[in-house]
């Protein structure tokens, strides 16, 4: 799945129990952050002349892994004021990031992408015979899922995953949904 996937399903996960914004916003980063191992894309485009795929080295290895999780547990425990609840939804938002991209981030051509969940202790490799690719249909289904669960979490709490980066921005996407409400009521 590509990142903007893993923030839906993050932030879904991360609305189970909180009132606070400052959890949620924690919670779901947990959800995304794996993918920052992604950002090699960006110096593959900018060096441009395919001496080092850093992208391929790197995704899936250095931010889907043990470490990273662990990492994650404690930043999210202190920030969270010593909360429990919060370093466990963060933790079912990482490790179901990691199963969607193990499970539907394959290849069109039908190529596996492994993870190396034990990295940088091992470079013991996981992968799945039975992967789906990125744009398969199933990834469109999980998605449209979770994208209407947001719907109703954005038109009953007030709220949108935008929280994640503005109060601003979320404050403009629930007025659009509370005037797409009202005009449906009248």
């Amino acid at each position: 799945m590509v990142p903007q996937q893993h923030l839906i399903l993050s932030w879904v996960l991360s609305n189970l129990n909180y009132d606070k914004r400052r959890d949620r916003i924690v919670t779901t980063i947990c959800g995304v952050v794996p993918d920052f191992d992604g950002l090699g894309v960006i110096l593959d485009k900018i060096r441009g002349d395919g001496t080092y795929n850093y992208y391929f080295l790197w995704h899936h290895k250095a931010g889907h892994n043990i470490l990273v999780f662990f990492i994650l547990g404690i930043i999210t425990y202190f920030i969270c004021k010593r909360k429990i609840l919060p370093v466990f939804v963060g933790a079912i938002a990482f490790l179901t990031h990691i199963f969607l991209d193990l499970a539907g981030s394959g290849g069109p051509d039908g190529s596996v992408w492994a993870m190396w969940p034990l990295w940088p202790f091992s470079e013991y490799r996981v992968s799945v015979s039975w992967q789906w690719s990125l744009n398969d249909w199933r990834n469109t289904l999980i998605t449209a899922v979770f994208v209407v669960i947001m719907i109703i979490i954005a038109a009953k709490k007030r709220r949108s995953f935008l929280e994640v980066f503005s109060r601003r921005f979320d404050r403009y996407c629930i007025n659009i949904v509370e005037g797409i409400i009202k005009r449906k009521n009248t």
